[in-house]
C-alpha cells in the first residue's frame, strides 16, 4: 500500500490523516490470471489500482471482442 501512497503524492503531498482514512477503506485484491474484475452487466462502484501486471479491456459488438 505504501507503493500507492509514494505514487499519490508525487501527484499531490498526501497528509497522514488522508493515509489513515485510505487505508481503513482501500482493500488490497489478487486476481488469478484470466479472471474478470468486472463482468458483463456489472456496474463498476469502485477505483482500481494495478500495483503489478496488464488488464485487458474489451466489449462485444457483433458477435467480437473489441479491446479498448
Amino acid at each position: 500500500m505504501e507503493e500507492l501512497f509514494n505514487f499519490i503524492s508525487q501527484i499531490y503531498p498526501v497528509s497522514d490523516a488522508l493515509k489513515d482514512c485510505l487505508v481503513q477503506k482501500l482493500v488490497h485484491l489478487t486476481l488469478p490470471k484470466k479472471s474478470y474484475h468486472l463482468k458483463k452487466g456489472q456496474v463498476c462502484r469502485s477505483i482500481s489500482f494495478i500495483q503489478q501486471g496488464l488488464v485487458r479491456c474489451f466489449y462485444e459488438k457483433d458477435d467480437r471482442e473489441i479491446s479498448s
